[in-house]
């Protein structure tokens, strides 16, 4: 991967995010992280195949590079109670399924993630992907901790307003929340490792135009909304939350107009590196006739 300074960031932040000890998702490798193979295939073999052509602006990695400022510190946390930073390995039919369990002990799995409260405010019970992240943490390390039963993850809210939690109900009174996740049966895990693995092996073969697609969840994708504004207003009246403009247009009365708010697909827009490599998104883009914006 090639790392830009478009921004003009410090040399020590700059250093900081070059140096990263990680260096991608190993193009000679049979090796799959957790991580990846919760993902699509698609990003995966995309990213492996293309990852010396790859371009990366330093400012895109800021939340990542205190995200594992925040590990680093939690390096702290080791004691004769648990372990931190726990990796293990398993190899499932030739393929070497690799994770790392942020903290451990005889019976439970702390994940750690910086994020942002709307994360939190949409997926109250835990997104699906750290869901199935720690149960697979859980799956590599259970040859050598088997009574494991309790999977949490921790969200620190990076983005989290004293103010805002005072007068919103339902925001934590604190920039932190625990959630403990669902602990899948043997059965389930063993079900889900066994169609992800055969799911990779098969777009393994493939070319890169031929890979498997993002769903469109998978893409984050959002719709276009209009939304019904009174002049001067920072947000839409109730119920001015429109599909289409001419909806919205049978709302707007005396000082009021429609402010659309485009859509789109987030993830390949902003923060997929294979983008630039992916037919489909280069498909999506064309056919929205507008090329979402994309600072490589």
């Amino acid at each position: 991967m090639k790392l830009t300074n478009n921004h003009n960031l410090p040399a020590a932040i700059f250093n900081a995010i070059k140096n990263d000890t990680y260096n991608g998702p190993g193009i000679d490798s049979n090796k799959i992280s957790v991580t990846s193979l919760i993902n699509p295939p698609r990003i995966h073999y995309l990213k492996k195949r293309h990852w010396r052509d790859i371009i990366e602006d330093a400012s895109d990695a800021l939340w990542r590079l205190l995200g594992q400022a925040v590990h680093a510190i939690l390096e702290r946390a080791g004691s004769g109670n648990n372990i931190v930073e726990e990796r293990a390995e398993r190899v499932i039919d030739g393929v070497t399924i690799s994770g790392q369990a942020d903290i451990l002990d005889e019976c439970a799995i702390e994940d750690y993630k910086l994020t942002s409260i709307w994360q939190y405010i949409h997926a109250q019970d835990g997104k699906k992907e750290h869901i199935a992240q720690l149960n697979l943490i859980r799956w590599l390390i259970s040859p050598i901790f088997p009574e494991i039963s309790r999977l949490t993850v921790n969200l620190i809210l990076r983005d989290w307003s004293a103010g805002k939690a005072k007068s919103t109900p339902g925001l934590p009174p604190i920039p932190f929340v625990s959630i403990d996740v669902p602990v899948w049966s043997a059965d389930e895990i063993d079900a889900y490792v066994s169609e992800r693995v055969s799911l990779f092996k098969a777009a393994s073969k493939l070319a890169d135009n031929d890979l498997p697609e993002c769903s469109s969840e998978d893409c984050w994708e959002r719709p276009t909304v209009f939304a019904v504004m009174k002049d001067g207003g920072k947000k839409a009246i109730p119920g001015g939350l429109c599909k289409t403009m001419k909806e919205a247009e049978t709302l707007v009365g005396p000082k009021m107009h429609v402010e659309v708010r485009a859509g789109g697909r987030m993830r390949c827009a902003g923060y997929c590196v294979a983008a630039p490599f992916c037919n489909q998104y280069k498909a999506y883009a064309k056919k929205m006739e507008t090329v979402p914006e994309v600072d490589w």
